[in-house]
């Protein structure tokens, strides 16, 4: 932009005095935080072999495979809100014990077979069959409830007081169930600051137990 600063141009003045206003191009991009990797690899107070803990990370997070997304994802993430990192970090508590813990109460055999006895006692109504069919395929399994109080109860400090693991698991899973179902809004229901420090708790179990497969 160029303004003359003699107001209209004088024909007698070849060189007329001017101003020039130049934009400056500035990009914005998001922030890349990389601390999670030290807190979670190399936490305070650990000494020993890095090397061999360094390996051991490693082959942990081989194991985890696209799971470790939901965790580093989430805490590489900047101006998340509090209700999708809580999301986010239960999704992959669910997917972390699934893929290294898992316990199906029934085995393979029994499974099929129940099954096949259950869709056998319907109707000869396709339709019908189709229903239950797509349900019972996937019944064999631990609810989230019992995989996060198997990880809660794994985390789970002696000086923690009575019913405090039954209360976080209550929170996170009627939290959880409220925020992506809209369903009843139990006692246990947190939000807003309240939600934002359980993160911080819930996060905590996770690296507890992240600590314990590592062999820490």
């Amino acid at each position: 932009l160029m303004e003359s600063l003699s107001g209209l141009p004088d024909p007698a003045n070849a060189s007329p005095s001017i101003r020039v206003f130049e934009r400056h191009e500035a990009s914005i991009g998001q922030a890349t935080v990389h601390s999670f990797y030290q807190r979670d690899l190399l936490p305070a107070g650990i000494t020993g072999d890095t090397a061999e803990l360094i390996r051991l990370w490693l082959d942990f997070h081989a194991k985890l495979g696209p799971t470790a997304g939901f965790l580093f994802g989430t805490l590489n993430s900047v101006g998340m809100t509090v209700e999708n990192e809580f999301l986010s970090l239960m999704a992959f508590a669910e997917a972390y014990h699934r893929t290294l813990h898992d316990e199906k109460p029934l085995s393979n055999r029994q499974h099929a077979s129940y099954r096949e006895s259950m869709l056998n006692a319907l109707p000869d109504d396709p339709f019908a069959r189709g229903i239950y069919e797509r349900d019972l395929v996937f019944s064999n399994r631990q609810s989230q409830r019992e995989r996060m109080a198997w990880l809660v109860g794994r985390a789970a400090l002696a000086s923690w007081p009575e019913s405090f693991e039954e209360e976080l698991v209550a929170t996170a899973i009627d939290t959880r169930n409220w925020l992506t179902h809209w369903s009843n809004k139990s006692k246990h229901v947190i939000e807003g600051g309240e939600l934002a420090r359980f993160n911080r708790r819930l996060l905590w179990v996770i690296e507890s137990n992240i600590l314990e497969d590592i062999g820490l």
